[in-house]
């Protein structure tokens, strides 16, 4: 980290909202392993697993999950549906190419 010129403080205004979906049972899974396919994950809306391709989930670190100097590798996942569309920007993936590329995401 001491290489780094910036800090987070000199980089941000104000920092008030970490992540918020607003469906948390519903976008945030919890990773039960993974395959040569994706990643079997289990739905706390619904208390269900599913298998999901692992280009559309990230991992999630929340608040209790980090301590000074450590940091474990999280059992939590994110579904993300957003592609990079350039510099610094991100869109939505059509509902067309989430079919065609993702076929898994229609169990959902």
């Amino acid at each position: 980290m001491r290489r780094f010129q910036q800090t987070l403080e000199s980089v941000t205004f104000e920092n008030l909202q970490g992540l918020k979906t607003g469906a948390d049972k519903v976008y945030i899974f919890e990773e039960s392993f993974r395959t040569k396919d994706g990643c079997k994950v289990r739905c706390r809306q619904n208390d269900t697993e599913y298998l999901l391709e692992a280009a559309l989930l990230h991992p999630l670190i929340k608040g209790g999950d980090s301590h000074a100097y450590r940091l474990g590798y999280p059992d939590r996942l994110i579904l993300f549906p957003y592609d990079r569309q350039g510099e610094g920007e991100v869109a939505l993936i059509p509902a067309s190419r989430l079919r065609k590329d993702f076929q898994h995401v229609e169990l959902l």
